[in-house]
């Protein structure tokens, strides 16, 4: 599927991302990939909510300008549901664009095992646990999915294989390896292996930093321009907690919302709920997490009850479009590319156009935009009618 220029082959990377907020350790991956032999990078990245069951700190515009900035040539955007799935859906959303853009050869992710070898190995082994029967009577027993299927890969294949699974990123590289086979994609990977600061921890290398820290360091007003390879000065930053009160409003007036949650989940927040003990939607996930719910599986239930009860919407199975966010010259001459090459799927920067693909997943794209601007005390923009201005001249 490589991409000929002027008679020449050219390799297109793809990396799905969140980019929340884009930092160095998302730069240094862009410039491995590009050493490793991509020509072009194109980046499917989260757009207004995120994996953690939150908003993002920045909007998609500001963050995938931010990527194009900084080494990607196209950014296309992982839309609601896909973006605040399980890391299956989340992977499987990303993929399935991926796939359908008919340009990329190869999927670069960073991970904390570049062995191409035992990701692909631990991925068919999760393939083959996932739904038997061992993992099921675990998960009877109390377990999380997690739990349930590192216990299973640990008796059946050995530590070795959960040691991979163990880590952050490895997790989302082996869905990432699931998804490609499931969808059958004639697509390679390109395993970069992490530098610096762990996933999600406060520990520091030179000037990379988790994201998860670096997010910590904007809402406290500290400095992180350390680890930042742009300006944010000026940037309006996100916290989901500044619209508690309008989610446990919602949660608590709409009986149905509750309903949608797991039986056991929905008692809990039910109880935090009735007792008022929770101010903030944060301190509402603290009140209910519990061994067999983890705190980003919560988060996402919550904001997904909180999503449909306020827009009325439940989105249907259907794949997701592909909405530009931003692009360079490079990017253009990928679009022109996929223009020929994309299969069963509607491609482009409005809003308005892609809504005659799916109503639904562009009236949710809309909402979680309001949503967005809401948490970051932004005036708030209309996604349909709102001006592209994506495009960053070489």
């Amino acid at each position: 599927m490589a991409v000929i220029q002027n008679g020449t082959r050219k390799s297109v990377a793809a990396i799905i991302a969140e980019y929340n907020p884009f930092h160095n350790g998302h730069k240094y991956h862009i410039e491995q990939t590009r050493l490793k032999g991509a020509d072009f990078v194109i980046a499917i990245m989260s757009g207004n909510t995120v994996q953690r069951g939150e908003t993002a700190i920045f909007d998609k515009h500001f963050r995938a300008k931010s990527a194009i900035n900084n080494g990607c040539d196209l950014v296309i955007e992982l839309p609601y549901p896909y973006s605040s799935a399980s890391a299956r859906d989340f992977a499987f959303g990303a993929v399935s664009i991926i796939k359908r853009l008919g340009v990329v050869d190869t999927l670069s992710f960073g991970c904390e095992d570049d062995d191409a070898s035992l990701l692909k190995d631990t991925a068919n082994a999760c393939s083959e646990l996932t739904e038997s029967e061992i993992v099921s009577s675990y998960m009877k027993s109390g377990m999380s999915y997690p739990s349930a299927i590192h216990k299973a890969i640990c008796e059946q294949y050995g530590h070795r294989h959960v040691n991979c699974l163990s880590s952050p990123n490895n997790t989302l590289a082996i869905e990432y390896i699931s998804a490609l086979d499931r969808l059958s994609c004639d697509i390679g990977i390109l395993p970069v292996k992490r530098s610096g600061s762990g996933h999600d921890t406060d520990e520091i290398s030179g000037n990379i930093a988790s994201a998860s820290h670096i997010r910590s360091l904007i809402r406290n007003g500290e400095d992180s321009s350390a680890f930042l390879p742009y300006d944010i000065s000026d940037a309006v930053f996100g916290d989901i907690d500044r619209i508690s009160d309008m989610i446990l409003l919602s949660l608590i007036s709409d009986i149905k919302a509750l309903d949608r949650l797991p039986e056991e989940l929905s008692v809990r927040v039910r109880n935090v709920l009735t007792q008022g003990s929770a101010k903030t939607f944060n301190e509402l996930v603290d009140a209910v997490k519990s061994k067999n719910f983890t705190r980003a599986r919560i988060s996402r239930e919550l904001l997904s009850a909180f999503i449909h009860s306020m827009s009325g919407i439940q989105p249907t199975d259907v794949l997701p479009y592909a909405r530009v966010l931003a692009f360079n010259d490079n990017g253009r001459l990928l679009l022109k590319e996929i223009e020929k090459r994309s299969e069963n799927i509607t491609v482009s920067s409005s809003l308005s156009e892609l809504e005659k693909y799916s109503y639904e997943l562009s009236a949710l794209d809309n909402f979680t935009s309001r949503i967005q601007s809401l948490s970051a005390c932004k005036s708030i923009s209309n996604e349909f009618t709102g001006k592209f201005d994506g495009y960053i001249k070489d």
